[in-house]
Protein backbone atom coordinates (compact mmCIF):
# COMPACT_ATOMS: atom_id res chain seq x y z
CA UNK A 1 0.00 0.00 0.00
CA UNK A 2 1.24 3.54 -0.77
CA UNK A 3 1.61 6.18 1.44
CA UNK A 4 -1.01 8.12 -0.29
CA UNK A 5 -3.59 5.24 0.10
CA UNK A 6 -2.86 5.17 4.03
CA UNK A 7 -3.34 8.43 4.51
CA UNK A 8 -6.43 8.28 2.46
CA UNK A 9 -7.56 4.87 4.40
CA UNK A 10 -7.12 6.59 7.61
CA UNK A 11 -9.00 9.67 6.70
CA UNK A 12 -11.96 7.91 5.91
CA UNK A 13 -11.69 5.31 9.04
CA UNK A 14 -11.19 8.96 11.00
CA UNK A 15 -14.01 10.30 9.61
CA UNK A 16 -16.19 7.36 10.03
CA UNK A 17 -15.65 6.82 13.69
CA UNK A 18 -16.31 10.50 13.81
CA UNK A 19 -13.43 12.39 15.61
CA UNK A 20 -15.31 14.60 18.02
CA UNK A 21 -15.22 18.16 19.59
CA UNK A 22 -18.40 17.80 21.59
CA UNK A 23 -21.40 14.99 21.85
CA UNK A 24 -24.51 17.00 22.01
CA UNK A 25 -27.05 14.12 22.12
CA UNK A 26 -25.83 9.92 22.28
CA UNK A 27 -28.74 7.30 21.87
CA UNK A 28 -28.72 3.70 20.70
CA UNK A 29 -32.07 3.01 22.82
CA UNK A 30 -30.17 0.03 24.28
CA UNK A 31 -30.89 1.08 27.86
CA UNK A 32 -34.22 1.61 28.35
CA UNK A 33 -35.88 -1.92 29.48
CA UNK A 34 -39.95 0.03 29.26
CA UNK A 35 -41.71 2.06 27.41
CA UNK A 36 -42.04 4.48 30.46
CA UNK A 37 -38.36 4.68 30.29
CA UNK A 38 -38.07 5.79 26.72
CA UNK A 39 -41.04 8.27 27.43
CA UNK A 40 -39.10 9.95 30.55
CA UNK A 41 -35.91 10.45 28.04
CA UNK A 42 -37.60 11.44 25.18
CA UNK A 43 -41.37 12.89 26.50
CA UNK A 44 -43.97 12.61 24.13
CA UNK A 45 -44.82 15.48 22.10
CA UNK A 46 -48.47 14.89 21.88
CA UNK A 47 -50.45 13.77 24.92
CA UNK A 48 -52.00 11.35 22.72
CA UNK A 49 -49.17 8.88 21.38
CA UNK A 50 -45.85 8.08 21.02
CA UNK A 51 -42.99 6.31 19.33
CA UNK A 52 -42.39 2.46 20.53
CA UNK A 53 -39.93 1.06 21.84
CA UNK A 54 -39.13 -1.72 20.20
CA UNK A 55 -36.86 -4.69 21.43
CA UNK A 56 -35.20 -7.61 19.51
CA UNK A 57 -34.71 -5.42 16.56
CA UNK A 58 -32.10 -2.96 16.06
CA UNK A 59 -29.34 -1.50 14.16
CA UNK A 60 -26.43 -1.83 16.20
CA UNK A 61 -27.84 -3.94 19.29
CA UNK A 62 -31.23 -5.71 19.98
CA UNK A 63 -33.76 -2.31 20.30
CA UNK A 64 -34.35 0.43 18.10
CA UNK A 65 -38.27 2.74 18.49
CA UNK A 66 -40.86 2.49 15.99
CA UNK A 67 -43.34 5.01 14.51
CA UNK A 68 -46.36 3.54 14.91
CA UNK A 69 -48.95 4.32 12.37
CA UNK A 70 -52.21 6.78 13.90
CA UNK A 71 -54.71 8.27 11.59
CA UNK A 72 -54.37 11.27 14.03
CA UNK A 73 -50.77 11.64 13.13
CA UNK A 74 -49.36 12.60 16.21
CA UNK A 75 -46.57 10.33 16.80
CA UNK A 76 -43.12 12.51 17.57
CA UNK A 77 -40.92 12.33 20.82
CA UNK A 78 -38.60 14.97 21.41
CA UNK A 79 -35.19 15.28 23.74
CA UNK A 80 -33.20 18.15 24.67
CA UNK A 81 -29.25 18.40 23.61
CA UNK A 82 -26.77 18.73 26.86
CA UNK A 83 -26.15 22.01 25.76
CA UNK A 84 -28.36 25.15 24.29
CA UNK A 85 -25.06 26.79 23.39
CA UNK A 86 -22.16 23.80 22.01
CA UNK A 87 -24.25 22.48 19.71
CA UNK A 88 -23.54 24.60 16.71
CA UNK A 89 -21.33 24.07 13.23
CA UNK A 90 -19.18 25.78 11.39
CA UNK A 91 -16.78 25.51 8.11
CA UNK A 92 -13.78 23.91 10.53
CA UNK A 93 -16.23 22.48 13.19
CA UNK A 94 -19.51 21.22 11.29
CA UNK A 95 -22.16 19.73 13.48
CA UNK A 96 -22.94 16.54 12.53
CA UNK A 97 -26.81 14.99 13.01
CA UNK A 98 -26.77 11.61 12.20
CA UNK A 99 -29.78 8.48 12.52
CA UNK A 100 -30.19 5.18 11.32
CA UNK A 101 -33.66 4.44 9.67
CA UNK A 102 -35.32 1.78 8.47
CA UNK A 103 -37.63 1.44 5.05
CA UNK A 104 -39.92 -1.01 5.06
CA UNK A 105 -41.81 -0.47 2.47
CA UNK A 106 -41.41 1.19 -1.48
CA UNK A 107 -44.87 3.36 -1.11
CA UNK A 108 -44.46 6.86 -2.17
CA UNK A 109 -46.72 7.77 0.10
CA UNK A 110 -44.56 7.75 3.53
CA UNK A 111 -44.00 10.84 4.91
CA UNK A 112 -41.38 9.49 7.90
CA UNK A 113 -38.41 11.90 9.08
CA UNK A 114 -36.76 12.95 12.73
CA UNK A 115 -35.53 16.15 12.75
CA UNK A 116 -32.85 19.19 14.84
CA UNK A 117 -34.33 22.42 16.06
CA UNK A 118 -33.19 25.70 16.93
CA UNK A 119 -35.03 27.90 19.18
CA UNK A 120 -34.38 31.24 20.11
CA UNK A 121 -34.93 30.10 24.44
CA UNK A 122 -33.65 27.10 25.69
CA UNK A 123 -35.16 23.74 24.83
CA UNK A 124 -37.40 22.51 22.39
CA UNK A 125 -40.48 24.53 22.18
CA UNK A 126 -38.92 27.66 23.89
CA UNK A 127 -39.34 30.86 21.96
CA UNK A 128 -39.39 30.88 18.52
CA UNK A 129 -38.15 29.00 15.96
CA UNK A 130 -35.02 29.89 14.19
CA UNK A 131 -33.32 26.37 12.71
CA UNK A 132 -34.45 23.32 11.81
CA UNK A 133 -32.92 20.44 9.38
CA UNK A 134 -35.00 17.16 8.76
CA UNK A 135 -34.15 14.17 6.83
CA UNK A 136 -36.13 11.17 5.89
CA UNK A 137 -39.05 9.98 3.67
CA UNK A 138 -41.46 12.50 2.38
CA UNK A 139 -44.00 11.31 -0.50
CA UNK A 140 -41.50 10.04 -3.11
CA UNK A 141 -39.07 7.12 -3.96
CA UNK A 142 -36.09 8.99 -2.74
CA UNK A 143 -34.77 10.06 0.61
CA UNK A 144 -35.38 13.10 1.48
CA UNK A 145 -34.19 16.55 3.85
CA UNK A 146 -35.90 19.79 4.56
CA UNK A 147 -33.71 23.08 5.48
CA UNK A 148 -35.13 25.83 7.69
CA UNK A 149 -33.52 29.24 8.94
CA UNK A 150 -34.20 32.97 9.98
CA UNK A 151 -37.96 31.46 11.04
CA UNK A 152 -39.90 30.88 7.77
CA UNK A 153 -37.47 33.29 5.67
CA UNK A 154 -34.82 30.56 5.00
CA UNK A 155 -36.92 27.50 4.03
CA UNK A 156 -36.48 25.87 0.99
CA UNK A 157 -39.48 23.36 1.54
CA UNK A 158 -38.56 19.43 1.10
CA UNK A 159 -35.96 18.93 -1.49
CA UNK A 160 -35.62 15.18 -3.11
CA UNK A 161 -31.97 13.95 -2.59
CA UNK A 162 -30.36 12.21 -5.90
CA UNK A 163 -30.34 9.28 -3.81
CA UNK A 164 -33.45 6.45 -4.39
CA UNK A 165 -34.57 4.75 -1.21
CA UNK A 166 -34.37 1.48 -0.53
CA UNK A 167 -35.74 -1.02 1.71
CA UNK A 168 -33.31 -2.23 5.28
CA UNK A 169 -31.71 0.23 7.46
CA UNK A 170 -30.13 3.54 5.82
CA UNK A 171 -27.84 5.91 7.37
CA UNK A 172 -28.42 9.27 7.24
CA UNK A 173 -26.53 12.59 7.64
CA UNK A 174 -26.29 15.63 7.94
CA UNK A 175 -23.42 17.55 8.34
CA UNK A 176 -24.24 21.12 9.35
CA UNK A 177 -21.48 24.25 8.63
CA UNK A 178 -21.61 27.97 8.74
CA UNK A 179 -23.14 28.66 5.81
CA UNK A 180 -24.94 25.70 4.14
CA UNK A 181 -25.75 21.66 4.68
CA UNK A 182 -24.61 18.69 3.02
CA UNK A 183 -26.86 15.67 3.31
CA UNK A 184 -25.73 12.05 2.64
CA UNK A 185 -27.24 9.01 2.85
CA UNK A 186 -25.08 5.86 3.40
CA UNK A 187 -21.67 8.17 3.41
CA UNK A 188 -22.80 9.62 -0.37
CA UNK A 189 -23.45 13.02 -0.75
CA UNK A 190 -27.37 13.54 -2.11
CA UNK A 191 -27.86 17.16 -1.89
CA UNK A 192 -27.17 20.44 -0.05
CA UNK A 193 -28.75 23.69 0.63
CA UNK A 194 -27.96 26.71 2.24
CA UNK A 195 -28.35 27.94 5.88
CA UNK A 196 -27.36 30.17 8.44
CA UNK A 197 -25.51 28.74 11.34
CA UNK A 198 -27.37 28.56 14.83
CA UNK A 199 -27.14 26.62 17.87
CA UNK A 200 -29.28 23.60 18.43
CA UNK A 201 -31.40 22.93 20.89
CA UNK A 202 -33.41 19.81 20.85
CA UNK A 203 -33.91 16.59 18.52
CA UNK A 204 -38.00 15.03 17.55
CA UNK A 205 -38.42 11.64 16.69
CA UNK A 206 -40.92 11.02 14.11
CA UNK A 207 -42.98 13.37 11.83
CA UNK A 208 -46.34 13.78 13.38
CA UNK A 209 -47.95 13.36 10.19
CA UNK A 210 -50.10 10.50 8.73
CA UNK A 211 -48.38 7.99 6.25
CA UNK A 212 -50.82 6.29 3.97
CA UNK A 213 -50.43 2.27 3.53
CA UNK A 214 -50.07 1.01 6.91
CA UNK A 215 -46.61 1.59 7.25
CA UNK A 216 -43.59 2.17 10.15
CA UNK A 217 -40.47 3.55 10.12
CA UNK A 218 -37.76 2.11 12.89
CA UNK A 219 -35.04 4.73 13.88
CA UNK A 220 -31.78 3.58 15.86
CA UNK A 221 -28.72 4.96 17.08
CA UNK A 222 -28.70 8.55 16.73
CA UNK A 223 -25.92 10.83 17.46
CA UNK A 224 -25.18 15.03 17.46
CA UNK A 225 -21.99 15.82 17.49
CA UNK A 226 -19.78 18.33 16.55
CA UNK A 227 -16.44 17.13 14.35
CA UNK A 228 -13.88 18.25 13.05
CA UNK A 229 -14.16 18.92 8.98
CA UNK A 230 -12.00 16.03 6.60
CA UNK A 231 -9.62 18.40 5.52
CA UNK A 232 -8.85 19.14 9.67
CA UNK A 233 -9.21 15.64 9.60
CA UNK A 234 -6.59 14.57 6.50
CA UNK A 235 -4.34 17.05 7.85
CA UNK A 236 -4.11 15.67 11.27
CA UNK A 237 -3.87 12.11 9.36
CA UNK A 238 -0.84 13.56 7.51
CA UNK A 239 0.87 14.22 10.94
CA UNK A 240 0.06 10.76 12.28
CA UNK A 241 2.22 9.90 9.12
CA UNK A 242 4.90 12.32 9.31
CA UNK A 243 5.37 11.42 12.97
CA UNK A 244 5.52 7.74 11.81
CA UNK A 245 8.13 8.34 9.64
CA UNK A 246 10.24 9.91 12.09
CA UNK A 247 9.82 8.03 14.37
CA UNK A 248 10.76 4.88 12.54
Amino acid sequence: MSKSEAIVGMTLVLWACGSVTAVCLQDDFESYQTQAEFEAAWPRVYTGSSLALIQGFGRSGQQSVRSEVFSTGTHRNYRNLNSFTACQGTDANPLKFEFWIYVDSSSPSMREYTSLYAYSGDGYGQGSLTGMISMGLYSDYYFDARTLYGGSSGSSGWIALSIPRTLGWHRMTALIKSARVEYYVDGSLGGQDTFQSVAFDAVVLGSGLTSLGGQSTFYDDIVVAVIPEPATILLLSLGLVRRKRVSG
